[in-house]
């Protein structure tokens, strides 16, 4: 991040962050922005994180949260939900739900976010049908998943079993599966791209 990006960030969640002085000199407007978007883009753990500022980890855990809470708080006018021609422009994630536990599984998450009700109730805000090419047949835009998801307009999944299974269902669950790798290159970029994603939460979802 540019310092220039960094002092507008300050900018925009400084009023939000700011600590009265007490007995002590309180830690500065900049320095919680610089641990939490450390921690953000590191996934240092905040044991780590306080030994490095000479901060205590109760102390870097409350300022974590609060300026986690002062970003959204001060970014989520810029971050609009897409309609009609916008989702052809976007080329990554639109949307994100956290919080979910580990042993709970996909489907069952899924179907608890906002998205996933509304892509379930056909009531999510998709581009109209459209031919696919060389065909005069409109076809709905439909996102892919495993054989634990249901089966909607929008949500396609594979053949169940593969015994017996026709060619074209055999050849219909190859192109599947090569759809899906997709998602899991997706995961694997957006690990990558955020280390804070590559280990468990050891902190309350709030």
């Amino acid at each position: 991040m540019s310092a220039a990006r960094f002092d507008e960030l300050l900018r925009r969640v400084a009023p939000m962050i700011q600590h009265a002085a007490s007995h002590r000199a309180p830690v500065s407007d900049a320095e919680r922005l610089a641990v939490t978007i450390r921690f953000l883009a590191a996934g240092i753990s905040q044991q780590a994180l306080a030994a490095s500022y000479k901060l205590g980890t109760a102390t870097v855990c409350t300022i974590i949260k609060e300026v986690c809470q002062a970003l959204w708080a001060g970014l989520k006018d810029e971050v609009k939900y897409p309609q009609g021609a916008q989702w052809e422009a976007i080329r990554g994630f639109t949307f994100v739900d956290i919080g979910a536990f580990g042993r709970e599984s996909d489907a069952g998450v899924f179907g608890r976010t906002k998205f996933g009700a509304q892509l379930i109730q056909g009531r999510l805000p998709l581009p109209p049908h459209a031919p696919l090419p060389g065909t005069d047949v409109l076809t709905p835009p439909v996102f892919v998943a495993d054989e634990a998801f249901p089966q909607k307009i929008n949500l396609m999944r594979p053949y169940p079993g593969s015994q017996q299974l026709s060619h074209d269902q055999k050849v219909y669950n190859y192109r599947h599966s090569q759809a899906r790798r997709v998602i899991e290159n997706a995961f694997g970029i957006l690990a990558n791209g955020n280390p804070c994603q590559n280990k468990p939460a050891t902190y309350p979802r709030e």
